[in-house]
C-alpha cells in the first residue's frame, strides 16, 4: 500500500457517489445521464473532460439543477436551473463562473462550494478510502482543506493518521487552534491548469488563448512569509513554466533574506526548464508530480502544440540530469485524476515520449511515505 502525496480528499470524498462521465467519451451520452438527474436539487456531475466535449448556453437551458465538474476541478459550468437555485445564497459565484480568471482566483472558495453543494458524510468517506485501497492507496496529503469538519470527519470516523491536511491562508486563519496544529502545510496557487487553458505557459494556448500567474511575486512572498511565521511549509501549485519560475524566484528571495521555510514543495512542475530544475535543486525544493499526468499529453492535443507537448512531465532530465531522487526530493501523487499508483505505471510504459519514461522501481519510491 502507498502514499498518495497530492489528493484532494476534501473534495473527493464529498464527490463520492456522484454522478461521473469520466468514462463517458461521448457528448449525447453525456447530455443524457445529465437529464436523468433530479428537478428538485443541485446536483454536481464530477469527471467532464472538456476535450472530449463541450456544452453550450442550449445545453445549460435544457438541464436539470446540475454543476458539471471539470475532472481537473479547474473550471465548471452551471445550468440555468442550478443559477436559479444558488443566486439568492451564492450570488457572486453565480456572476461569475464564467469568468476563467475570476474562478482560479477563487478555487479555494469553489471547491469548498463543491463541498457545500455533496456534504461529507461517513458513507462517503468511507467509500471513499475503500475505493483508494482497493487502487493501492493506503494514506494520502489532503491538499486543500475545507474547515475543522474535514478533520474532525476524519479523525472521528477512524482514520487519523491517514490523512495530512494542507490549507490555504484563508482557510487556516478560519481554523481551530487544534486545526490549525493538525494541518503540516500552506498551500497556495500561481496559475491554473491545462484543462481550463489557465496554466501560465510561456506560449499560449493553440487556440491564441494565454494563460497567466495568478499572483505577483510580492502576494506570493507575502504568503510564504505567512507559512514562515506560522512554522509551516508551503506546497505551491504551478504547471506552466512561467508558474514555476515565479516559484524558484520568490524562494530564492526568501532564502538569501534568512526565511528558509520547513520543506518547500512545486506542485505539479509539469513544464519545469532545466535552469529552474538546477536552481530548485540548490533550493532543497521538493518536486511534488504526477506521473499520470503524461496522459496531457495525449488528452490535450486540442490546445497543445507538438513542442508544449514535448515539455510535459520531463522526468528524465529532472532525475538523470538534474539529480532530483523519487522518494526524497521527488514525489509522487495522482491529483485523483484518476486515483491510484497503477496510472502511473500505464502512463509511463505507455507514452511515446522518452523524457517522460519512469522505472517501476522510480515510481515505487515516489509514492512511499
Amino acid at each position: 500500500m502507498y502514499h498518495d502525496f497530492h489528493n484532494h480528499l476534501s473534495v473527493y470524498a464529498s464527490m463520492q457517489g456522484c454522478c461521473d462521465l469520466s468514462a463517458v467519451y461521448t457528448y449525447d451520452n453525456a447530455c443524457r445521464i445529465i437529464k436523468t438527474l433530479p428537478d428538485e436539487k443541485v446536483s454536481i456531475v464530477k469527471g467532464w473532460n472538456s476535450s472530449r466535449f463541450k456544452f453550450d448556453e442550449k445545453d445549460l437551458q435544457s438541464f436539470p439543477p446540475v454543476l458539471v465538474a471539470n475532472f481537473s476541478l479547474h473550471g465548471f459550468v452551471l445550468s440555468s436551473a442550478a443559477e436559479t437555485l444558488l443566486k439568492d445564497e451564492f450570488p457572486e459565484i453565480v456572476e461569475n463562473w464564467r469568468n476563467s480568471s475570476w474562478c482560479e482566483d477563487h478555487l479555494s472558495e469553489l471547491l469548498c462550494f463543491y463541498s457545500y453543494i455533496e456534504p461529507m458524510d461517513r458513507i462517503k468517506l468511507d467509500s471513499f478510502f475503500t475505493m483508494l485501497e482497493s487502487k493501492k492507496i493506503f494514506s494520502l496529503d489532503d491538499m486543500l482543506l475545507s474547515g475543522d469538519d474535514v478533520i474532525n470527519a476524519v479523525n472521528d470516523f477512524g482514520y487519523a493518521g491517514r490523512v495530512r491536511f494542507f490549507a490555504t491562508p484563508e482557510i487556516f486563519k478560519d481554523l481551530s487552534p487544534q486545526g490549525e496544529k493538525t494541518v503540516i502545510g500552506i498551500k497556495l496557487f500561481t496559475d491554473g491548469a491545462l484543462g481550463a487553458k489557465t496554466a501560465a505557459l510561456k506560449s499560449h494556448f493553440s487556440d491564441g488563448v494565454n494563460g497567466f500567474l495568478l499572483h505577483s511575486d510580492e502576494e506570493v512572498e507575502d504568503d510564504c512569509l505567512f507559512a514562515f511565521y506560522e512554522k509551516k511549509g508551503v506546497a505551491i501549485h504551478a504547471i506552466g513554466e512561467l508558474a514555476v519560475n515565479q516559484c524558484v524566484r520568490v524562494y530564492d528571495k526568501l532564502v538569501s533574506r534568512g526565511k528558509k521555510l520547513p520543506f518547500f514543495r512545486i506542485e505539479h512542475a509539469q513544464f519545469i526548464e532545466k535552469e529552474d530544475a538546477l536552481h530548485a535543486k540548490k533550493l532543497n525544493m521538493i518536486l511534488s508530480m504526477q506521473p499520470n499526468f503524461n496522459s496531457d499529453s495525449v488528452w490535450y492535443r486540442d490546445r497543445l502544440d507538438d513542442s508544449q507537448i514535448l515539455k510535459n512531465n520531463p522526468f528524465r532530465m529532472l532525475i538523470d540530469e538534474i539529480g532530483f531522487k523519487p522518494g526524497i526530493d521527488m514525489i509522487f501523487g495522482s491529483d485523483g485524476m484518476p486515483h491510484g499508483i497503477d496510472e502511473a505505471f500505464k502512463w509511463c510504459s505507455k507514452s511515446e515520449i522518452s523524457s517522460q519514461k519512469l522505472s517501476e522501481d522510480e515510481i515505487i519510491k515516489g509514492y512511499v511515505r
